[in-house]
């Protein structure tokens, strides 16, 4: 709308028609755009859902930690404070731990059971693409 407005300005009618017209492109390459993504997503959504509902059954209530690549969107859903795998922190003793691994966004399960000196233990999910592990 700025550069309909600075045309506008300047004096030049012709241009102005063209630069409103880009501008109206623009919000509907937005719109579109937005439900792309939005679709696009919506599979790694189930998966973070089932995952977190397994976290969530399992933990029974208590307070929970997990590892996960994934934080946002899990910590949200699970209701755990979330620990980024890349950042080696380690969990806190006094709750519910688990390490939660997807396939675009993985962990190395191995470096983190020697970082946190914990044993893994898998949680069934319903869906192959949400790995979680109860980690004691």
């Amino acid at each position: 709308m700025l550069g309909v407005d600075a045309v506008m300005r300047l004096g030049r009618p012709r241009l102005a028609g063209l630069a409103l017209a880009a501008v109206v492109a623009s919000w509907i390459g937005a719109g579109i755009a937005m439900v792309v993504v939005c679709r696009a997503a919506e599979p790694s959504r189930v998966s973070i859902l089932r995952a977190a509902d397994a976290i969530r059954r399992d933990a029974a209530g208590r307070p929970c930690a997990a590892v996960a690549a994934l934080a946002p969107q899990l910590m949200w859903y699970a209701r755990c404070a979330i620990y980024p795998a890349e950042l080696g922190m380690p969990l806190p003793a006094d709750r519910a731990r688990y390490a939660v691994s997807f396939p675009r966004w993985p962990i190395r399960l191995d470096a983190t059971l020697a970082a946190q000196h914990l044993r893994a233990t898998p949680i069934a999910t319903g869906d192959p693409d949400a790995e979680v592990w109860r980690l004691e």
